[in-house]
This record gives C-alpha cells, sequence and structure tokens, in this order.
C-alpha cells in the first residue's frame, strides 16, 4: 500500500501513519509465514532424499528373492530345522513368502 493513494483518498497524515504501520506488520507476519513454509519444504525434501537412498540401499542389499528364498532354507536345514524349510517353501508356495522377505528385510535395517 502507497502512501500517496492513502492521501488521494483524502486521509489525514495521522491515519496514514497508523494504516501503514499496521500494513507493515501484516507484510512482516506473512514474510514469516512465507520463510516457515520454505524451511518446511527444504526439510521435506531433505527426508524424502534420505528415504529414496535407503530405499536404494534396501534394493541393493535384498539381492533377489530366490537367492534369500535359498539362504533362509540353507540356513534353516543347517540348523537342523527342516520345520522351518518347510515353512519357507509354504510361503513361497503360497504367496506370502514377498511379505516375509520384506518383513525379514526391514527387521534387518530398522
Amino acid at each position: 500500500m502507497k502512501r500517496e493513494y492513502l492521501k488521494e483518498l483524502g486521509l489525514e497524515d495521522e491515519i496514514i501513519d497508523k494504516v501503514l504501520a499496521e500494513n507493515g506488520k501484516d507484510i512482516e507476519r506473512e514474510k514469516g509465514k512465507a520463510e516457515a513454509a520454505k524451511a518446511d519444504a527444504e526439510n521435506l525434501k531433505t527426508q524424502l532424499a534420505d528415504r529414496d537412498k535407503d530405499l536404494e540401499e534396501l534394493k541393493k542389499n535384498a539381492g533377489s528373492a530366490d537367492e534369500i528364498k535359498a539362504q533362509m532354507h540353507t540356513g534353516a536345514q543347517l540348523l537342523g530345522q527342516n520345520d522351518a524349510a518347510q515353512r519357507i517353501d509354504a510361503a513361497d508356495n503360497s504367496g506370502t513368502f514377498h511379505s516375509i522377505l520384506f518383513s525379514f528385510i526391514l527387521f534387518l535395517f530398522l
């Protein structure tokens, strides 16, 4: 808002000063909100980049599902837990192996 505009409206200098002071407060308040929103956006971008990096790391470490299934199966057999090996095979056959694998990977990394 400009002083000249308020003068054209016929306002006195004292009133114009008060109006401009209040307007200045409003502008500064909104600038603060804009800066806070900008900081939040930067924080979210950083978090997203971190999550992307974590996801890529999980993909690298996960290997193929068949490799992990074989390792789990072999490990269970070596430990003499044929029951566990059979459950791994059953989970793979029922389509739940991938959910078990995902849970296992999350367990390892969290």
